[in-house]
């Protein structure tokens, strides 16, 4: 058990993290997308996270789902919100 960091709530495995942007259920789990740099604890290069749960105890993190890879995103992907469309997430 590591004490520096919360039991139940979710953290990122590294880096800084902010504001659960995109909280979702599908297909029987729980989606969590954040705002999350994983290379330092800044806010630059803002990505956003994605974690899922079956039981929001346990969770497993994911590589980032959106990235400031274009010129539009150039300062980070900030704040939306996650959709089903078409059966997809």
């Amino acid at each position: 058990m590591n004490f520096n960091r919360p039991q139940i709530h979710f953290t990122s495995k590294r880096g800084w993290i902010n504001d659960p942007n995109g909280c979702i259920y599908y297909k029987g789990k729980y989606h969590i997308f954040f705002q999350h740099n994983k290379h330092s604890n800044d806010q630059v290069n803002v990505c956003w996270g994605h974690a899922v749960s079956e039981d929001l105890i346990h969770f497993t993190e994911y590589d980032d789902a959106l990235t400031n890879d274009q010129q539009y995103d150039k300062i980070g992907c900030w704040s939306g919100g996650a959709a089903v469309l078409d059966d997809k997430l």
